[in-house]
């Protein structure tokens, strides 16, 4: 290797140029079973350790490329096992880890290798028991590999997969990991080059559970594989617990499938289902841009309206707040109808992020607003904690800086004032109101 691909030696990086040497002081410098926990024990190991690994990094033009290899291999190793007994959660490890990452690709860039012997070895990196000290394999090597590296490694990958026995429902996590190992790495290659029988036959292999074979009939919609996904969907049914034809999962896979076959009218009326049992914002999105396509979007806005506003009044579903309350203002605030949202807040119970969210679309009513504030400010304030006092006194600064004239100070002064009285006993909440200069300016 040249002398170019290293930083510089400084006097405490006198090159070594004998391997069994090196890898004595590896040894010395990575000892294992020391079991630190302490951040300053790991950081004095580590500390050492690193001017043991600048030495490799300054040996290495000294050394041919695949003793320094072999050395990296053995720190990696090393790395791995001493980390088996010590905590190292602040991460004094991070240097050493990502210059032996930085060396071993370089490394494996000059090895005068056949193409098929690196991707060998990388393969078995892969699934090496340290392969977490290593960079993205094949990711970071395909300056080493080559675009016919790369064909080889993928094609030892694959062959690798196929002689995997059956996936192992009950078996520990050690015994399924490398099927998630490989399909993390062949799905992206299977989905790029266009593959897709591979890459389902490939999920295929894994899927066991319920959600297994949702997210495989979900793949099946992404890549376009219509027939494979009602294929899927209705093994789906079949298994469905409920036997009904209820299960939101299933309904929702409906839907995506049906407006990819462009059942608009079907995938509308699945839709509909969906939001009526939970009412979200998302959901309505997917539904008025079902509507949209059928040319409908007026029509189905309408319904929408009529619907929430019939839930929200209805006395059955007064234990079902702020369900309808928070969907209805979230109705119109999306359809910029900020003032009917304001009517909705003032009237009935909001989730806070929406009660702030309609607020804040309502800033041009400091008067009607401020209570809005106040509420926000009210349930921040319930677990008690000096933080959530702090973002309480932050909301009502923010509050504070809507409100321009006399008549806006006056009432604002006065509702502090309640909420003053309300929460005297918090003396910590007290104190940071107290310290708010904002607030303080304000009801002067």
């Amino acid at each position: 290797m040249s002398a170019d691909d290293h930083s510089p030696k400084t006097p405490s990086q006198t090159a070594v140029t004998d391997a069994a040497s090196l890898k004595k002081q590896l040894t010395k410098a990575l000892p294992c079973n020391k079991h630190l926990h302490s951040a300053v024990q790991v950081q004095g190991y580590f500390g050492k350790a690193a001017q043991t690994i600048d030495l490799l990094q300054a040996s290495a033009p000294s050394l041919p490329v695949e003793k320094i290899l072999t050395l990296v291999d053995y720190a990696i190793k090393r790395l791995d096992k001493a980390l088996r007994t010590i905590d190292d959660s602040g991460g004094y490890r991070f240097p050493i880890e990502n210059t032996l990452k930085a060396m071993h690709i370089k490394c494996a860039g000059a090895l005068p290798w056949e193409k098929s012997k690196l991707a060998k070895y990388l393969l078995d990196k892969m699934f090496g028991d340290d392969s977490d000290f290593y960079p993205e394999i094949p990711e970071d090597y395909a300056g080493a590999l080559g675009s016919s590296g790369s064909d080889l490694f993928y094609l030892q990958l694959e062959k690798h997969w196929q002689s995997l026995p059956p996936y192992p429902v009950d078996g520990e996590w050690s015994e399924q990991y490398p099927y998630f190992r490989v399909q993390h790495v062949l799905a992206p290659y299977y989905k790029a080059k266009g593959e897709h029988d591979k890459l389902i036959l490939m999920h295929h292999k894994t899927a066991r559970t319920f959600a297994d074979f949702e997210r495989l009939c979900e793949l099946c919609i992404e890549l376009g594989e219509l027939t494979q996904a009602e294929f899927w969907l209705n093994k789906l049914r079949r298994d469905d617990s409920d036997c009904d034809n209820s299960n939101p999962r299933i309904l929702e896979i409906e839907v995506s499938l049906c407006v990819k076959q462009e059942q608009f009218n079907k995938a509308l009326e699945g839709q509909w289902r969906l939001y009526c049992c939970e009412p979200t914002e998302y959901k309505m999105e997917v539904l008025l841009a079902i509507a949209r396509r059928l040319e409908q979007y007026d029509a189905v806005r309408a319904k929408l309206q009529a619907y929430l506003e019939g839930m929200l009044s209805s006395p059955q579903n007064e234990g079902f707040t702020p369900k309808y309350s928070d969907a209805l203002a979230g109705f119109y605030l999306y359809h910029e109808r900020p003032e009917q949202a304001l009517l909705v807040a003032q009237e009935n119970r909001l989730t806070v992020s929406l009660l702030l969210k309609v607020a804040r679309n309502n800033t041009q009513q400091p008067i009607a607003i401020l209570p809005l504030f106040i509420r926000v400010a009210e349930s921040v304030i319930g677990d008690k904690k000096k933080s959530s006092y702090k973002s309480a006194v932050k909301i009502l600064e923010e509050c504070a800086g809507f409100m321009h004239n006399l008549a806006h100070k006056a009432e604002y002064k006065k509702q502090l004032a309640v909420f003053r009285q309300t929460h005297k006993a918090k003396r910590n909440l007290m104190m940071y109101l107290d310290a708010s200069s904002k607030i303080k300016a304000l009801v002067a």
